[in-house]
This record gives structure tokens, C-alpha cells and sequence, in this order.
């Protein structure tokens, strides 16, 4: 799993610990358990179980076969194939787990091939009768032994024909995450969640749970290396010494013998390479936190804000209950002030360095490739061109940083106008990065998204669309309406609300995927109290702020994680 995620996600995997909660009242016991049982496997999918080969018996003169397809409630990798002419279907059925099959019929004589395209799940077969088939299972072991032979064959086939080096423990190949790509990703999804799967149950529930009560030690280790800017103090190439290290950093905490505790533990998640005699160098993951700024930003704001916000978690149930204020956080108890994270962001730290500025820089660095790439903005079906040729031209990009998405969707579609809101320290970095090229359709603006828009006089009839990108999920569901509705009393029959978030799955869903969500989850309660949601939470929210407001349509986007919850009014013209 190592070996095929990208050296950011390794890193970024470190910055969602989970935590025990003792104390929670329902409705923050709901989000926990819904995470904790991705992380746990408390809950059981329906479907059959799977099985491995088929015994027919044949006592007439008919042919019948078995086609299947994905389905069900859970995703087949690979599936059942029939080419056959004449092929009426008698009726479903299911030949693996949680996949839809389908029995048909056809002429003895006729020319039908059957192929499985996913081993373990089933043995190809041709029968003269209708089939009494007899399932012999190979238990879950082997099938996800199976699953993740088949999946690693798939990507070493794709990365042959797009002529990319195979994952190693030394290089990722670059893999933009576009449609023509989507079945290298579907493939590396289904080995990531067969290969955790398959550690959790050999190591049974016993081990896996103690296993689970020592992920915050990796937290531990990061907090220093990240605090002490261990990985710039190690050479991108040759080696240098634990004492190296401490010297060049120049703390009296900071001893060999701390250094070498701390990146011998490091080394054991795949960051940095360590040897004997104290010896230290970067592999492919730690030398990120030298080579990506973005990302060490993205790093350093979880190690110094995150991690102690999800140790005071407790202490705030326990002080203000399951509130909804943003200064009764547990960010704001782990800091031991009764204060909102943005707001302490503003404050001036005693290294000199900017929390704004450098969570301008996380954002862009989580967003930069992988799940939660803002590329797939663009690239993942959202239909922009309805914007550039209908009536709305104009984008009002809320909260959104240095302008970063705006600057990509701005690239691609070319009669798109833009005006970036976001704080004036934040707009002022956004104006420095903003491309030259770009700078007559991209506008910044100072703006308070707590405070109401100005009603638009620079765009009469044309519509417009303003963009949320992970800005609703910084905050509980009293100050989300209040952002909603600065919104809407500027809204106009021609305009609408684009909100780019992940939405939350249905229980039972994919394990893998879900636990990302989750532990996005816990994060947004931990540092301001806010929360990820489903497209129900997102309908009520709506209509909190008005019964005029309402979701129009919801676009999964074809890559990532994130998809687009489109609100218009009831008296849309769009």
C-alpha cells in the first residue's frame, strides 16, 4: 500500500488521528461510531459471501451461462463478460460478493465466449442445462489475496502501455487524474482497501486494536520533526548524523539522542531513511518536506494545531458540551484561550512566521494532487461551459485563499470572469501569485464571508455563481447558514450557489473511502466545531436559511473525493 500511494498521501495519512471520546451527547456519538466503525469494521455489508469456483451439473440440452456486472452493494473488481447472440435473460442472480449476475440462455450452437476478467471470483463455464451451481468458498483470505493480485496486474498493465516506470519503493509515476486515467485509480482504490483489509484481518480484532491505540505515536514524532524543521536540516543528497542535526538546529531539547528516538520512529512509517551508527538520509517521502512548501505547510499546520486540538477534544465536551461556537473548540481549550482558529491565525506568531500565510500554503498543498487535487474541479464533469456560453460569466470565488482554483478553472475556460474574496493579508499574497497572463479576468477583493455580499451592479442581467470550496465544512450549522445567507440576499433568478465539498456516504459504503471522510469529519469538529455533510444535511441547511433556497442538482465529480452541490432559488431561470 506503501508502495503504490504517493509519497504526499503517506504523509498526509499521518495528519487524521483518531481519538477516543468518552463523553458525547447523540448527535456527536452518531459521527463518532460512523467513524470509528470504518476504522474497526464494526458494520457488516449485505451481500452473499464470495465465492471462488463453480461446480455445474448438466442434465438437458439448452446452454446457459451466467453475465454479471458491478453492482449490488458492493463493486465487483472486474466482472463476468458474455459475448453471445440470441441471449434472453431468465433472470438475476449473484455469483460473487455483493455482485449482480445474470443467468441467460441461447442456442446450443451458438458461438458464446465467456470470459471472467477478475481472478478468484468464479470459474468460466458453458453448460449444456440450466446450471445447479454448488459454492465453494475459498474464504476471505484468499479472496483478497485475489483481489489485490488482480488490481496490482491491472496497474502494472496500465503503467506498460502509457510506457510509466511501475510503482516502486523508490518512484510513483505521475498519473494526472483524468478520465482517460480513471482505471488506473479504480485499480489502486481497490488494492489500498484490499491491502488494509487484509492486515486488519490477520491480524485479528485483538492486534487490531492495539495496533489502533498506537497511531498517535506517529503524530508524536511528526510534532517534533515538523516543529524543529528536522528534514531541512538533512542534505537532499549523501547522509549526515542525528548530532548534525541537532547542532544545525541549535535547541537545548534538541539532543542526538532525541533526534535519533524520534527519526528512527519516523523511519518505520517510510519517512527518512535511517541506519546504524546514527546515520540519516531523505528517501522519497521526507524529502517532500523540503522540495514542497506547499505541502510542509500543509504538514506543519496539522502538527501544531490539529494534533493538540484532537488531544483536548475531550476536555471540551466536558467544559462547553457539543457546541456549536467556534471559540469552544477543542482547538481552542488545547491552546488553553477561548478563541476561533481563524481568528488566533491572524495573530503573529513568536517565530515571525504567519498563520495565514501558511495555511494559504496548506490549502493549496492538500489540494495539489491526489483525492482532493482542485484540478478535478476542471476536469471532473462539471459542466463550466454552461457558465462561458449561458448567462453567467462571472465566478465570485468565497474564502478562496491565494486564488488558486480559480487561477486553474480560469486556464482552461476562457470567457469565465473571476473575483477572488478572502481576507486583505490573504488577498495580498493572492494578487503577488496571480499569473500575469491572467490578471484582466482574475480580481481579488477583500471580504468578509460572515458579513453579507454587496448586491452586484457590474454584471446587470449576467449571471453569476459563487463558488464555496471547502468553506462550509470549516463551520457547524448556525454559522454555515449565516455564510449561506450573506449569499442569498444577493441572489438573483439568474445566479446560484456552487458548493465544492465531500459529501458524507451512507453507512456500509466503501470502508476505505468512507474512513477519509470521517477523519475529515473529526478534523473540522476538532479545530473550529464544523462538520462534514449528506446531501441531506446540505437540503436542510437550505432551507434554514430560506424556503426559497434549494439544491439544484449534485455533480459527483469523476475524480476525487469532493463533489459540486449546486442551490439556486425556487424562481430560478436557470
Amino acid at each position: 500500500a506503501r508502495i503504490l500511494a504517493s509519497p504526499g498521501e503517506i504523509i498526509t495519512a499521518w495528519v487524521l488521528p483518531r481519538h477516543e471520546i468518552r463523553h458525547a451527547i447523540p448527535a456527536l456519538l452518531g459521527r463518532i461510531l460512523t467513524a470509528v466503525s470504518v476504522a474497526f469494521r464494526l458494520m457488516v455489508s449485505v451481500g452473499p459471501v464470495g465465492c471462488s469456483s463453480l461446480n455445474i451439473a448438466c442434465v438437458d440440452k439448452s446452454s446457459y451461462g451466467f453475465a454479471g456486472e458491478k453492482g449490488g452493494s458492493n463493486e465487483l473488481e472486474g466482472k463476468w463478460s458474455a459475448e453471445v447472440p440470441e441471449s434472453p435473460c431468465l433472470g438475476p442472480g449473484r455469483f460473487a460478493e455483493g455482485a449482480q449476475g445474470t443467468l441467460f440462455r441461447w442456442p446450443r450452437t451458438a458461438n458464446v465466449e465467456i470470459r471472467n476478467s477478475s481472478n478468484g471470483f468464479g470459474s468460466n463455464f458453458l453448460s449444456s442445462t440450466m446450471p445447479t451451481v454448488t459454492i465453494k468458498d475459498d474464504g476471505e483470505l484468499m479472496q483478497l489475496a485475489s483481489s489485490i493480485h488482480t488490481a496490482a496486474a491491472n496497474i502494472k498493465a496500465f503503467c506498460e502501455t502509457e510506457g510509466l516506470q511501475q510503482p516502486s519503493s523508490s518512484l510513483v509515476p505521475k498519473v494526472p487524474r483524468t478520465l482517460h486515467n480513471a482505471p488506473y485509480f479504480e485499480d489502486r482504490d481497490a488494492l489500498l482497501a484490499a491491502a488494509e483489509q487484509l492486515i486488519r484481518l490477520v491480524r485479528g480484532p485483538r492486534e487490531h486494536l492495539i495496533a489502533l491505540s498506537f497511531e498517535h505515536n506517529a503524530t508524536a514524532s511528526l510534532q517534533i520533526i515538523m516543529k524543529y524543521s528536522l528534514a531541512r536540516h538533512v542534505p537532499l543528497k549523501g547522509t549526515t548524523t542525528y548530532g548534525a542535526i541537532a547542532q544545525a538546529v541549535g535547541k537545548k531539547e534538541v539532543t542526538p539522542a532525541l533526534v535519533g528516538r524520534v527519526l528512527e520512529h519516523a523511519a518505520t512509517f517510510d519517512l527518512f531513511d535511517v541506519r546504524s551508527g546514527g546515520v540519516v538520509s531523505h528517501n522519497i517521502t521526507s524529502s517532500l518536506l523540503v522540495t514542497d512548501p506547499d505541502l510542509e505547510s500543509w504538514m506543519e499546520i496539522n502538527a501544531t494545531v490539529a494534533y493538540p486540538a484532537g488531544a483536548a477534544i475531550v476536555k471540551a465536551l466536558e467544559t462547553y458540551g457539543y457546541s456549536p461556537e467556534v471559540d469552544e473548540a477543542p482547538f481552542g481549550v488545547s491552546i488553553g484561550r477561548k478563541i476561533g482558529q481563524f481568528e488566533q491565525y491572524r495573530e503573529p506568531r513568536a517565530d515571525g512566521k504567519r498563520y495565514h500565510e501558511i495555511f494559504a500554503r496548506a490549502m493549496k498543498g492538500i489540494g495539489a494532487e491526489g483525492n482532493y487535487d482542485y484540478q478535478h474541479v476542471v476536469d471532473g464533469g462539471y459542466p463550466w461551459h454552461e457558465l462561458e456560453k449561458g448567462a453567467g460569466h462571472l465566478v465570485v470565488d468565497i474564502g478562496g485563499g491565494t486564488g488558486h482554483v480559480s487561477v486553474a478553472v480560469a486556464k482552461r475556460y476562457r470567457g469565465l470572469r473571476f473575483e477572488v474574496q478572502d481576507l486583505p493579508e490573504t488577498i495580498e499574497m493572492g494578487e503577488q501569485l496571480c499569473p500575469v497572463e491572467l490578471k484582466d479576468r482574475i480580481k481579488f477583493r477583500p471580504n468578509d464571508f460572515m458579513t453579507p455580499q454587496t448586491p452586484r451592479r457590474d454584471v446587470q442581467d449576467e449571471g453569476v455563481a459563487y463558488f464555496c470550496r471547502w468553506i462550509l465544512h470549516d463551520w457547524s450549522d448556525k454559522y454555515a447558514s449565516k455564510i449561506l445567507q450573506g449569499l442569498v440576499c444577493a441572489l438573483r433568478p439568474q445566479d446560484r450557489i456552487i458548493i465544492n465539498e465531500v459529501l458524507v456516504p451512507e453507512p456500509g459504503t466503501d470502508r476505505h473511502k468512507a474512513r477519509r471522510v470521517h477523519d475529515g469529519d473529526l478534523l473540522m469538529y476538532m479545530n473550529l466545531n464544523g462538520r462534514e455533510r449528506n446531501i441531506g444535511a446540505f437540503e436542510e441547511l437550505g432551507k434554514s436559511v430560506t424556503p426559497q433556497l434549494r439544491v439544484h442538482r449534485v455533480h459527483h465529480l469523476t475524480q476525487g473525493a469532493l463533489s459540486i452541490i449546486e442551490m439556486i432559488r425556487v424562481d430560478s431561470t436557470l
